[in-house]
């Protein structure tokens, strides 16, 4: 498996949230030592054209980028970028999202990635947004079914 870090930034729902995701990655893959750091984007056409343009902006090697499009939510997020990260061995994950995101998308991932051999790390962002911390309460009485529906 490479050494390598591997990224893993999850879309989000509006801009504002996907920016404050964006500068948290940006903020480890300056610290990661040269050439050593990969971003997976995970998230919706939309969400990656976003990430996209901000990589380009910051001046990030396309080789240092990889996407996962299929993504609408979080167990999409989960299920769609584990194949992915188990195709290029990649043994060290840091799952980039918000604080208030943070809660769900741990318990959806230490199921959809029971297999996955590597260190899996969290790192979050503070910025709020205003429709989805009320919003998480709904989620996460989702989280078996939304895991479900890739059984």
């Amino acid at each position: 498996m490479p050494s390598f870090l591997l990224l893993l930034v999850l879309g989000a729902g509006n801009f504002l949230l996907l920016q404050d995701r964006w500068k948290v990655a940006l903020s480890v893959y300056q610290t990661c030592p040269k050439d050593k750091c990969v971003f997976l984007f995970s998230g919706t056409p939309s969400e990656l054209g976003d990430f996209e343009m901000l990589a380009t902006a910051a001046k990030i090697p396309q080789e240092a980028l990889r996407w996962e499009p299929k993504a609408t939510n979080t167990a999409e997020n989960a299920f769609f970028s584990l194949p992915l990260i188990l195709e290029e061995g990649f043994s060290k994950v840091r799952i980039i999202t918000s604080e208030f995101h943070k809660i769900r998308a741990q318990k959806i991932f230490a199921q959809v990635w029971k297999s996955y051999p590597g260190d899996i790390s969290w790192q979050t962002g503070t910025e709020a947004c205003p429709f989805c911390w009320s919003d998480e309460t709904f989620h996460s009485l989702n989280i078996a079914t939304d895991i479900a529906s890739f059984r």
